[in-house]
């Protein structure tokens, strides 16, 4: 999607007549009126791995939410690269 909060958006929403969408206003409009026109979905082979952190609530509400963020995201980017790195 195109993000709408670069310092030049203004100028390029002027330039290319662009708007914010209602529901999120830091996106366009050329997103939300592709999706409009050509509504449907793909079919794709997917895989997901749903881990619940025991003890994640409490850690989050003691830190930042940056903090918590990257902390977290440690904890799931981890087993990606080794997932990623025994099917290539």
């Amino acid at each position: 999607m195109h993000r709408l909060e670069a310092p030049a958006a203004r100028w390029f929403r002027l330039l290319y007549g662009q708007t914010a969408v209602n529901l999120n206003p830091q996106l366009c409009n050329v997103c939300e009126q592709f999706a409009t026109k050509f509504q449907g979905g793909a079919e794709i082979e997917l895989s997901l791995v749903f881990a619940d952190v025991r003890g994640s609530t409490s850690l989050a509400e003691a830190m930042s939410p940056r903090d918590y963020s990257r902390l977290i995201n440690r904890f799931y980017n981890t087993p990606h690269r080794s997932w990623s790195n025994r099917m290539h």
